[in-house]
């Protein structure tokens, strides 16, 4: 049985406001077994608030940064499905979604970046104990290296130099060139919004769904985002500082996990 006690020990290490939440923050059948980490705050000031779940559930802080304000958490759930009732930026309005939590093991990356909270689900392929090992983790694989090329980053999003090719790219569809634009498709959270911003391509994940009509599974396909994203100008976002691109820079996400079972707060 994990004691919540414990875990504020961790978060004290690192400078970490936290507190017991005295409900679960979903609702349904699996909602009082499901673990949860959100951001409250009282007097306005934020505060990471816990909802431990089942007696069984793991809960543990693997490392405790207090220079970067930022902690590893572990997390080993019994699994389950639960509602919860999330804004939805296309439709205008709160809307109820079904969320579904495996009984994988999973690690968070806790704390503060320049002025607010986040919490980002770690990528399950990389092993991580340090906080140091999570930002490595998190790091987009087709970053070029830092000593090669300026990188730019603000939040969960890159911006690396547009090389000569893309440019041509841009300049062939300077058509579909939107202003003030939110980047990416991804409707959680606060947007990150760009001054010009062009979305090439669409990349398509194919997912096997079990039907109650058939036997085997059938193959449905999900747009999961642009293949390729560029932006230009002044990038905004309510909890960082505004970059300024001088030219175009392609655009990557980080390698945060951001499956259907995640929980991320930006």
């Amino acid at each position: 049985m994990t004691n919540f006690e414990d875990i504020e020990r961790g978060f004290v290490r690192a400078g970490l406001p936290v507190m017991q939440s005295k409900r679960s923050i979903g609702f349904g059948p699996g909602a009082a077994r499901t673990f949860f980490c959100e951001i409250a705050r009282p007097k306005g000031k934020p505060c990471f608030s816990i909802w431990l779940g089942s007696e069984n559930n793991s809960v543990r802080v693997l490392d405790a940064d207090k220079d970067l304000r930022q902690i590893v958490l572990m997390v080993q759930e019994q699994g389950g499905t639960f509602k919860r009732k999330e804004y939805d930026s296309t439709q205008k309005k709160m809307v109820e979604r079904e969320v579904k939590v495996s009984p994988a093991l999973r690690k968070f990356l806790i704390g503060f970046d320049e002025r607010d909270a986040f919490m980002a689900q770690l990528p399950s392929s990389t092993p991580v104990t340090t906080v140091r090992q999570a930002h490595e983790a998190l790091r987009n694989p087709a970053l070029p290296s830092p000593r090669k090329t300026k990188v730019i980053r603000q939040g969960e999003w890159f911006f690396v130099p547009a090389t000569k090719e893309e440019q041509e790219l841009i300049e062939k569809d300077k058509l579909f060139i939107k202003k003030k634009c939110r980047i990416g498709e991804d409707r959680r959270g606060k947007p990150h919004t760009a001054d010009e911003y062009l979305a090439k391509g669409q990349q398509i994940r194919r997912v096997l769904e079990k039907v109650s009509w058939s036997p085997r599974p059938r193959i449905r396909e999900e747009r999961v985002g642009p293949s390729m994203m560029f932006a230009r100008g002044a990038v905004r976002h309510a909890d960082h500082a505004v970059i300024h691109l001088g030219g175009w820079h392609r655009v990557l996400r980080n390698a945060e996990d951001r499956g259907p079972s995640s929980r991320w707060i930006d």
